[in-house]
């Protein structure tokens, strides 16, 4: 009764653009690219990794980017036969580091639909 409608199409939208890119096949082309890294160190790989993450989930919902994210990995682990917790386990903690924008967590859409702080006061603070 008193959680912001905009937290749930929030939600929704993020799982909606998840199984998106699953249906499209996005997902194993990103992974195929991200696996060319393959050559790279296995640290270097995961920095980048945890990098790209990092700024997605500012822009986009933490668990639209961990549904998108997370079977990319798994693949990428898979073809670069690393193992899939040393990919999924940074890149999980690095989808909780989505301070910036409204939109990035549920916790932040739900005090902004408060009214109290503004989009210029998140980006202050993120």
């Amino acid at each position: 009764e008193h959680l912001p409608w905009g937290v749930l199409v929030l939600m929704g939208g993020g799982f909606a653009i998840a199984a998106g890119f699953q249906e499209s096949n996005l997902t194993r082309f990103i992974g195929e690219k991200l696996a060319a890294g393959a050559s790279m160190d296995k640290f270097a790989l995961n920095y980048l990794i945890v990098f790209i993450i990092c700024f997605l989930t500012e822009v986009t919902s933490n668990t639209a980017t961990a549904n998108i994210m997370l079977p990319i990995l798994a693949s990428v682990a898979t073809s670069t036969l690393t193992h899939p917790l040393a990919l999924m386990l940074p890149a999980t903690v690095a989808c909780s580091f989505a301070f910036m924008l409204p939109a990035a967590t549920p916790p932040n859409s739900v005090v902004f639909a408060t009214k109290r702080l503004t989009i210029k006061d998140f980006l202050k603070a993120g």
